[in-house]
């Protein structure tokens, strides 16, 4: 019994990896692709990195490939590996939702932030924060970054999310 078992472990890698050759040859269905920009500002409101979450909703199992200008991409779905040459990732995927984020070279968003911190009614800088008491306003201005397309600006949702310590 334990020698079957030993053997069913052993040919299972092989197994998976024939499986997967095999659908990379059978090509995928893609039925509907979404698209979410993430930035990540620093204190003060600059960007610091800029990333993008796709969402390919895959209807037929196989070979699947998506355009977008990366400097690297992460599969988010599972442990698969993702290819990425020429401006196109390319795996296998299952059917059902995949996600993938593509780290995007830092060119701007539409908006422009500035971040402003108060501490008891004093403008503070963000270094000076960690570890003080006080009653802390934060004021978080947003003006269209003229650098970027004004379509994005006029008709794209903005979502800012602050993480603080609540300690």
């Amino acid at each position: 019994m334990a020698a079957a078992l030993c053997a069913v472990l052993l040919l299972t890698p092989g197994v998976q990896a024939a499986e997967q050759a095999e659908q990379m040859e059978t090509l995928g269905t893609i039925a509907a692709r979404e698209e979410v920009i993430y930035s990540i500002l620093d204190g003060e409101g600059a960007v610091q990195s800029v990333y993008a979450v796709n969402i390919l909703d895959v209807t037929e199992p196989g070979a699947i490939s998506d355009s977008g200008d990366y400097t690297e991409v992460t599969n988010l779905t599972n442990l698969r590996d993702l290819t990425y040459h020429d401006g196109r990732m390319t795996t296998v995927a299952d059917a059902g939702k995949f996600y993938y984020q593509g780290t995007m070279e830092n060119r701007g968003l539409p908006w422009n932030f500035a971040i402003a911190y108060y501490l008891d009614g004093v403008k503070t800088p963000p270094s000076e924060l960690p570890g003080v008491d006080g009653h802390l306003e934060l004021r978080i201005e947003t003006t269209r970054n003229d650098a970027a397309d004004a379509t994005f600006f006029a008709h794209y949702m903005l979502q800012i999310t602050v993480t603080l310590d609540t300690e």
